[in-house]
């Protein structure tokens, strides 16, 4: 095993002397410490009820329980984003969790702490024949900035994995390349999870021109570009064409340059400066903030471009060091730029540039420079200058002291939740914060009201009592046949139905191919209501199986008129039917067949199932 692996850390770290080995250990437990402290304030402000964005991931969860997702919906544009790869992993968790938001949180562990374990893992690799101490030290500056409480958005709202997930695809990718930049099997890798980050939020594009350019560069002949250049060419003409069109592009209004320059300094700034003095409870809009990030962009930006230009003669020579420096700094200058040209306007026009969720893509300026420098440190017994380990020293204890400041802000979620609880009433019922959930709020009251029906997402641990409108055995069943129509009234037991389930038969018999529709209304007094509408597919009904009919939204009505109906002339040579009960307890609203109430008294057999 090379000893640029685990292993052979773990074995330089075995013959070293005691008291170096006992420095490495300390190191190597306070890198563990802040993915400690993000997994126990993940697990304390996580918001695990829906709010804001949440809602248009709801609407496709929606549509997949009830059987109408489809591929278009998928890849249908979310702002300036395609997020395929998240609502996949969205909607397949919602399928096995009942949409159990808390759960969505392994997803951002998983993203999170893997960047972090790519970031060191490479770090590792490149850094053979560097002192292990400091290298510890490298990879402790990359744990205090991967788990910042600067990126507390990213952190208790689980729609972020759109970020999250194209963040690490990014950087995996340009690690992967930079490792073995030559490499077929690499190159197409990165290319893959170039694909997945892409396809999660729209800064992965830069993947495919980031690696295709440095390329271009490391050819032996930049007038004959390679056949790597033009792999990663071709991926990214692709990637571009099947994703840009009909994503809408900002209709804002273009920031002026002051705005513009002011922001991209406080964007680059943010990972840094934010942690050195983190704002109150997180505010974006403090003036102080705007400075300390905007001083601190100014100096990671010169020191980026003399880093630069000290390492452009290491790029022919693909050293992995210059590869990550050069691809995770171009990576980070192209989200800025973009970013700003989109963002750097209105009342926030710079203060803007402080939100947390922009801090992650900006940190790659950071990760960067670690790498540009790590392979340096006690390089051929070379010491480390003192203020270098003094500044070194106050950022740890600066990050120190923000990490506790930033426990306000995952307070704040923790208490957002108690107030979310309120919006989601057990009967679906308005509410005086609806508002605060989404600002659409007939929207919101619409998808509180399916996500109510289908008993998923905050509604699905609410009892779901089932009641019989019948009661005793079969009693027959009718057909139908050409023109057909059945109805059958209900009164209600409780203020809100689910659903409503019902047998049917088809007599041992291949059934016709025609449709028999459906609508249920809701009555009170005179006013009829319209809950629900839909047909089922005659062949699908099989000899003694239950059928359900979910709810469009909930109502409240105290009593309902379901109707099933054939088209006149539909050709029906082998008949579905619905099966029939008598009436026990309530001899009242038989079914009507064709007009005419059954004389029997004999019902649908109707299931209701209430919240």
């Amino acid at each position: 095993m090379p000893p640029t692996t685990v292993d052979g850390f773990y074995e330089a770290w075995r013959v070293a002397p005691t008291k170096s080995r006992l420095i490495a250990l300390a190191l190597l437990v306070s890198t563990l410490l802040p993915p400690a402290y993000l997994f126990v304030m993940i697990q304390y402000g996580a918001i695990t009820l829906p709010l804001g964005d949440h809602f248009a991931t709801a609407k496709l969860i929606i549509k997949y329980f009830d059987g109408s997702l489809t591929f278009r919906d998928l890849l249908e544009p979310q702002a300036q984003a395609r997020p395929l790869f998240p609502r996949l992993i969205f909607i397949a968790n919602a399928a096995l969790t009942n949409w159990d938001i808390r759960s969505e949180y392994y997803f951002i562990f998983l993203t999170v702490y893997g960047t972090l374990a790519a970031l060191i893992f490479s770090l590792l690799t490149i850094t053979q024949r560097q002192s292990k101490t400091y290298v510890l030290l490298a990879a402790l500056l990359i744990s205090i900035v991967v788990c910042s409480p600067v990126a507390a958005m990213n952190h208790w709202w689980s729609l972020m994995l759109l970020a999250t997930l194209s963040y690490m695809c990014a950087l995996m990718a340009f690690l992967l390349f930079s490792i073995a930049p030559m490499s077929w099997l690499a190159n197409a890798g990165a290319a893959f999870l170039g694909w997945i980050g892409a396809y999660s939020i729209s800064q992965g594009l830069f993947v495919f021109p980031v690696i295709a350019i440095i390329h271009l560069i490391i050819s032996q002949r930049v007038s004959l570009p390679s056949r790597h250049f033009w792999f990663w060419a071709i991926n990214m003409f692709v990637c571009f064409a099947l994703y840009l069109p009909g994503v809408p592009m900002s209709n804002g209004p273009r920031p002026t340059l002051e705005h513009f320059l002011g922001f991209v300094l406080v964007y680059i700034g943010s990972p840094l400066g934010s942690l050195l003095w983190f704002p109150e409870l997180g505010a974006i809009d403090i003036p102080s903030t705007s400075y300390i990030n905007g001083a601190a962009g100014l100096g990671i930006i010169f020191l980026t471009i003399v880093t630069a230009w000290h390492l452009r003669s290491h790029l022919a020579s693909r050293r992995p060091e210059a590869l990550i420096f050069f691809t995770f700094a171009s990576y980070a200058v192209a989200c800025t730029l973009v970013t700003a040209w989109g963002r750097a306007f209105g009342s926030y026009a710079i203060a803007g540039a402080n939100s947390g969720r922009y801090s992650i893509f900006a940190a790659c300026f950071l990760f960067g420079l670690v790498f540009a420098y790590a392979p340096r440190l006690r390089h051929n017994g070379s010491k480390v200058p003192i203020w270098v380990k003094g500044i070194y020293a106050s950022f740890v204890v600066l990050s120190i002291v923000s990490y506790v400041r930033g426990v306000a802000v995952y307070r704040g979620t923790h208490q957002d939740n108690e107030w979310l609880s309120d919006v989601y009433t057990l009967d679906g019922t308005p509410t005086v914060r609806d508002l605060m959930a989404f600002p659409d709020e007939e929207y919101m009251r619409q998808v509180r009201n399916d996500l109510l029906r289908l008993g998923i997402g905050p509604y699905r641990s609410v009892s779901h009592p089932l009641e019989a409108i019948y009661s005793g055995r079969f009693a027959g069943a009718v057909p139908f046949l050409s023109g057909t129509i059945i109805k059958q009234r209900f009164k209600t037991i409780h203020p809100v139905i689910r659903s409503v389930s019902f047998l049917v038969v088809n007599w041992g018999n291949a059934p016709s191919h025609y449709s028999i529709r459906w609508n249920i209304v809701g009555l009170k007094g005179e006013v009829r209501t319209r809950i629900g509408e839909g047909e089922f597919w005659a062949p699908d009904w099989m000899d003694w199986r239950t059928e359900t009919i979910r709810l469009d939204r909930a109502s409240g009505q105290d009593e309902f008129e379901v109707t099933f109906f054939t088209e006149e002339g539909a050709a029906v040579d082998h008949a579905v039917g619905l099966c029939l009960f008598p009436p026990g307890s309530d001899p009242n609203s038989p079914a009507v067949i064709d007009g005419k109430p059954q004389k029997d008294g004999n019902k649908i057999g109707l299931l209701v199932s209430y919240y």
